[in-house]
Formats: C-alpha cells, structure tokens, sequence
C-alpha cells in the first residue's frame, strides 16, 4: 500500500510539471515558487484588424528589482518580452529616483523602441499578423513585441500594462484623431492614465520620447466641419475623439 501511495504522488508530480510547462511560455524555463501567470483578455480589433489576445504573461511582484540581485537564485532565468517590459516598469518606478514625468518618458521610450514606428514596419507587421490569424484566429500582443512589430494597439496596450505594473490606473481608448486644423488623421489607439490626481494621455506612435506628456482637458466643440459636437481630448497638435469603450471578451487587462 505505501508503494501505490509512493507512485501515485510520483504520477501526480509529473502531472503537474506537465501542466506547469504547457502553461509556461514558450521556451521559458520552469522554476520552483514561479509566479502565476496573468489571464489573458482578448479585445476587439482597430479598423479591420484581428482581435488581439492580451498574453501578458508571468506576476512579477515578487522578482527583484535591483539588477545587481541577478545572480539570487530566487531571480527569473527567463523572461519573455512582455515581461521584461513590465519589469523595467517596476524597476523604473520603484528602484529609481526618477520624478514621475521622467518615468514616464522612460515608459514611452521603452514601448518606442520595443515597438518601432514607421511606415517601413508596415509589411512585416502584415506578415506577423496573417501567420498569427492563420495558426490561432487571432494574434498575441506577446509575439509583436517578441518581434518587434507593433501598431498603435499594441504600443498603447503594452504601455499600459507598463503603467499598470508601476501602480498608474491606466486604461487604453479606441477613437479617431484630428490634426491641428481639423482634418481628419484616421482610426487610433491610445493611453489614458490618471496621475496626481490628473487625467492624462499618453500616445507612444505620436509623441516622442523626449516630449512630456502633455495634460489633457474634456472639451466640446465641432469635429471635422460635420456640425457634431463631442467630447474631445486636447493636446497642443491633436484632437483626440474617443468613439467607444473597449470590450474585453472576458476580465480586463
């Protein structure tokens, strides 16, 4: 009866670690006391675009912060791209003495070079796209940033997922954008954030990393000369129009 028992725990171990590597990402190495990983929302596409699968994967509330407790064992061998993402949040925001504005240009700056705007990226963010949608039906935010190919979804949801890992309530808008004559730019994605007690908005694919974030103010007025009147966002070049809330298929990012 102990050697059943003994072989039973033995099965039941070896299920575990089987289930634990299908749950882990892809070519993470598996590690005792791992974090858990995040659950995985899946939101609703930009102007044609696929839906987009919100894999952000492992908590890290528990890794270190200070880069020089690498060599602790207790610190991740692996880390997916996401992931090293949201920890330079952390470490930017909690193991620096950075003023806010500056970490968040650092956020910016972090999502921009991870997420190359540019029109040249345009083709291989296509290809991406269709071998994602081929294989799964949708695409992954984890395998444009592992690739480094991202539009203004992407960059706005992994800059929030960066805000939200650094204690900043962030959430991100679909909408269109004006220019400063009021001309029309096209369908967008962006980043707003609340902040000392502030609503701000932050546009990795429009502002550049030097450029702070500007505050923004509800304002009413006509959009586009089509005697509309909405509640807009402001900045000093753009009019931000926001057309809807997001819908997450289930839980929020």
């Amino acid at each position: 009866m102990k050697r059943r028992l003994t072989t039973l725990s033995a099965l039941t171990a070896s299920l575990a670690l089987a289930a634990a590597l299908a749950a882990a990402p892809a070519g993470a190495t598996p590690e005792r006391g791992s974090a858990p990983r995040f659950a995985e929302p899946r939101v609703r596409g930009l102007d044609g675009q696929a839906s987009l699968r919100l894999d952000l994967g492992r908590a890290l509330a528990g890794y270190p912060l200070l880069r020089q407790q690498r060599s602790d064992r207790r610190s991740p061998q692996w880390l997916a791209p996401v992931e090293k993402a949201r920890l330079d949040a952390r470490r930017i925001a909690f193991a620096s003495k950075l003023t806010r504005a500056q970490q968040l240009q650092r956020f910016i700056a972090i999502v921009q070079h991870r997420l190359p705007p540019g029109p040249s990226e345009d083709a291989r963010y296509e290809a991406i796209s269709q071998a994602e949608v081929s294989r799964s039906g949708e695409a992954r935010l984890s395998r444009y940033v592992a690739q480094r190919s991202g539009r203004c979804r992407e960059r706005a949801f992994l800059l929030s997922a960066m805000l939200r890992e650094a204690g900043i309530p962030a959430a991100v808008r679909y909408g269109v954008v004006f220019d400063s004559e009021q001309r029309y730019a096209g369908g967008h994605a962006w980043v707003e954030a609340a902040l000392d007690g502030e609503r701000r908005l932050l546009d990795p694919s429009m502002f550049g990393s030097a450029e702070p974030m500007p505050a923004v103010r509800p304002v009413v007025q006509d959009v586009g000369g089509v005697g509309r009147r909405v509640t807009t966002l402001q900045t000093r070049d753009l009019t931000y129009v926001p057309t809807h809330d997001l819908r997450f298929d289930r839980g929020r990012p």
